[in-house]
């Protein structure tokens, strides 16, 4: 398995356990962020995670940037970059702050290429559901998904959804979650999909 794959991996288990402690504790931000978004104690311990698990690999020789939602685009001081990771460390705060377990770790590998990484560029990617032991990889290169239980690798075949019904899903969309945008137009644009949910 591929080097970024495996650290990513072993990132998205440190997340993991710091994060699951602190869940549902908000706090706003002392500091200004990046995105302009609430920031949570889960967010902060994440972020410091973050930077402490990669000012380790710079100190390994490895020349991995990273960049997320409250500290942007974050490269090693000699400059020389070859892969970002980009990570939301806890995908669904809000969510988990009103006890819904829709909350995930989610972890992209691009090539660098001297610009900020977009999500088209993504070659490795980990979801990491914050319920479950199981880690999900996709390696876009050779066209695999993996889950990772316990540290071993189980390739996953993949075959296209039998639904062709929204009648079983689940929508949430709520006030707080849509920042400066008239709330009465996104219910009108899902409409459909929410009266089936």
């Amino acid at each position: 398995m591929q080097d970024e794959v495996r650290i990513a991996v072993s990132l998205a288990e440190e997340i993991h356990d710091v994060v699951k402690p602190v869940v549902g504790l908000r706090v706003q931000a002392e500091k200004g962020i990046v995105s302009g978004d609430w920031q949570y104690l889960v967010d902060l311990k994440a972020e410091d995670l973050i930077t402490r698990f990669f000012e380790n690999l710079w100190g390994k020789g490895y020349s991995f940037g990273y960049l997320t939602e409250e500290q942007g685009l974050i490269l090693p001081k000699n400059g020389d970059v070859d892969k970002v990771f980009i990570i939301d460390p806890f995908d669904g705060s809000r969510p988990a702050q009103r006890g819904l377990n829709s909350c995930n770790i989610v972890i992209g590998v691009v090539d660098y290429e001297g610009s900020i990484p977009r999500l088209s560029d993504v070659k490795i990617g980990i979801v990491k559901p914050s319920l479950e032991n199981s880690i999900y990889v996709g390696v876009v290169d050779q066209g695999k998904v993996y889950i990772v239980e316990q540290g071993k690798f189980k390739e996953v075949n993949l075959a296209p959804s039998k639904m062709d019904s929204l009648e079983r899903c689940f929508v949430d969309v709520l006030p707080s979650e849509i920042m400066g945008v008239v709330y009465s137009s996104i219910v009108e644009a899902v409409n459909e999909i929410i009266g089936k949910s």
